[in-house]
């Protein structure tokens, strides 16, 4: 795969996932062992002023990565680092967007960093992250 088809500014096709229900927040809880009662109680999650359950932010960045994948699916992602800007609640969408920033030569190769963008279904900002796909 010629990474030159990415060069810095490249805007990649965004991913959408979900809506993420509370079904698949308790399933990613119990596989994970994340026992926050902010992700599978509602009660707890309005307690500390929150509208409802959240996601997990791992989940969100499963997502992410889900979306690197497909975007370069014989790249190796070498780097995924987040900040969270915001909740995602329960029964609401995750759309993940990139875009190249910077290209690197590697002895085997070359190596992308992107800028991902992670938005809800009213395309609010909750959290943006870096990677690195080695080619």
């Amino acid at each position: 795969m010629s990474d030159d088809r990415f060069p810095v500014g490249t805007a990649l096709p965004e991913q959408r996932y979900g809506p993420i229900t509370q079904s698949d927040i308790a399933a990613y809880a119990l596989a994970s062992g994340d026992d926050n009662p902010i992700h599978v109680d509602a009660e707890a999650a309005r307690a500390i002023g929150l509208p409802g359950t959240v996601v997990q932010g791992m989940l969100m960045m499963a997502y992410a990565d889900q979306a690197l994948a497909k975007w370069f699916p014989e790249g190796q992602i070498g780097k995924l680092s987040c900040r969270f800007a915001a909740p995602l609640l329960a029964g609401d969408s995750l759309a993940v967007s990139a875009r190249v920033v910077q290209v690197s030569d590697l002895e085997s190769g070359r190596s992308l960093t992107l800028r991902l963008i992670l938005r809800n279904s009213d395309a609010k900002v909750i959290a943006m992250a870096e990677a690195a796909v080695a080619m």
